[in-house]
């Protein structure tokens, strides 16, 4: 790097010690006298207005009240991360530039996205198979105990019947609507009766 001061030329990565320290005091002593000339220039513009051509002139922009930085809140507001239910990495396998196998790495930022899918409403057949004893020729039929996942002999299982029942009186929906809802959301068709 070439430095031209003092009417002369010096190669900065090379000069001395002593050189470079009288290039430094030189470059204070400009300094210096350019930042009283600044001065003096502002001192006269304020003394006798903005120069330029006489006419209308903007209002100064000194006397607007400037904004108030925003007082920090204790507690953010933002949407909570949820505990992730699958995890998708998405990383690239070769440089786009000269095509080097890539490997490691490290996750510089995430994204998450909530999705409720579409599913289909599950339908279970139970069958109950009787089995005839070979010793002592006696049918034998199991006790079928679906205690947990329908109520009396209805079709519905508890889990249906509660949304249904919850979308009725909590969310105030006509049957219509649920209808529609179950038919659109989960593929299920239902009569009213």
């Amino acid at each position: 790097m070439l430095y031209k001061g003092m009417g002369i030329e010096q190669d900065l990565s090379t000069a001395s010690r002593e050189a470079l320290l009288a290039i430094i005091a030189e470059q204070e002593t400009t300094i210096a006298q350019l930042e009283q000339r600044v001065a003096t220039l502002e001192a006269s513009l304020n003394s006798r207005g903005s120069p330029g051509m006489p006419g209308n002139k903007p209002g100064s922009r000194q006397g607007a009240p400037r904004k108030a930085t925003r007082k920090r809140r204790a507690q953010g507001f933002a949407r909570m991360r949820m505990a992730p239910t699958q995890q998708v990495e998405h990383a690239l396998e070769v440089c786009p530039d000269c095509g080097t196998q890539l490997s490691g790495g490290w996750v510089q930022r995430s994204r998450e996205v909530i999705e409720v899918p579409v599913v289909a409403a599950q339908v279970t057949e139970h069958l109950v198979i009787a089995r005839v004893c070979p010793v002592c020729d006696r049918r034998c039929v199991p006790k079928l105990s679906l205690s947990g996942l329908v109520v009396g002999k209805q079709r519905l299982g508890v889990n249906l019947v509660s949304l249904i029942v919850t979308l009725r009186e909590v969310g105030r929906l006509p049957m219509r609507t649920i209808q529609w809802y179950l038919q659109t959301v989960h593929q299920l068709h239902l009569n009213s009766t």
